[in-house]
């Protein structure tokens, strides 16, 4: 249907996506975790969607439709995901400076919580004791993506638990009887070809945080950042090429720690091609040299 169709049917401004791009993104992220998973002969790789990167209820059932898991991480993706038929196992809630109030409903729905901050697992300690938990790890020094803006990962960012806080984090923990079963981190967004290298870097530093400061982790949380190209020159993500670098690293972990369950949260590359925002353009003029054009596509969207 062409846009002047759509936009007749349904309305200026419109959102449209393209399902069989959406299927073909889903459908590489699949392959990678099959791909890793026999390359490194275990059971289970878990890729849990980032509902953040969009939350379109018809974009999340299509994703568990075709076998993805999912991360929240405020109320309101967590209803959209269970709207969108996703069970608590296949829900990892990711939560940043959230209340206690936030805290307590997903543990009373058993869904597993990675938690951002030693104050925050305190907090939760005090209403609630004999849990198991995850919690956010800062790597120092690795963060990656298109710009600085969007690193994660390091010195600079407000996220996760720096391995020189993790004795604190464990008094906490042992003062409440509280589980820490896995571990997360996330470098950045939108790493391409050439920031593989660096992302195996962190995941090989939050490795080493694992085997030298967590003796029984059941779950450890890769992140995502998968890129997609915006620029006329850069190209897509070689998913085969950051398995072969992957491959050897958490090889080795597996060898000298125990079995593991490892997770991917990839977000944006999974919608980022499929969308497309139509709109009308209600005036056009040429001032200072420049022609300027006036739409309705503004944040005012009424359905």
């Amino acid at each position: 249907m062409e846009a002047n169709e759509l936009i007749k049917k349904h309305g200026s401004p419109l959102y449209v996506y393209d399902e069989q791009v959406l299927e073909s993104r889903i459908t590489n992220m699949i392959n990678f975790a099959e791909k890793l998973k026999s390359e490194l002969n275990v059971s289970k790789i878990k890729m849990h969607y980032s509902t953040k990167a969009n939350n379109n209820l018809h974009i999340l059932k299509k994703i568990k439709q075709m076998g993805l898991s999912i991360d929240s991480m405020s109320p309101v993706e967590l209803r959209l995901a269970e709207l969108a038929g996703f069970d608590k196992d296949d829900i990892l809630y990711v939560c940043n400076n959230v209340s206690l109030q936030e805290m307590l409903a997903v543990i009373d729905k058993d869904i597993t919580i990675c938690l951002d901050s030693i104050s925050q697992v305190e907090l939760l300690g005090q209403a609630k004791q004999n849990i198991s938990i995850m919690v956010r790890i800062n790597p120092e020094g690795v963060g990656i993506g298109h710009s600085d803006k969007v690193d994660t990962s390091g010195k600079k960012t407000k996220f996760g638990i720096s391995e020189e806080n993790l004795p604190e984090l464990f008094k906490v923990c042992e003062k409440y009887n509280i589980k820490v079963i896995g571990i997360h981190q996330h470098l950045g967004s939108l790493f391409l070809d050439s920031d593989i290298d660096q992302f195996v870097t962190g995941v090989e530093s939050l490795l080493r945080i694992a085997k030298t400061h967590f003796k029984d982790l059941e779950i450890i949380d890769l992140g995502g950042g998968f890129g997609t190209p915006y620029k006329e020159d850069e190209k897509e993500l070689n998913l085969d090429a950051l398995i072969d670098k992957l491959k050897p690293v958490l090889s080795n972990f597996l060898n000298e720690y125990h079995m593991v369950e490892f997770k991917f949260e990839p977000g944006r590359y999974i919608p980022c091609e499929s969308g497309y925002i139509l709109g009308t353009v209600n005036s056009v003029k040429n001032e200072n040299n420049r022609i300027w054009v006036g739409t309705d596509i503004r944040n005012e969207f009424t359905s």
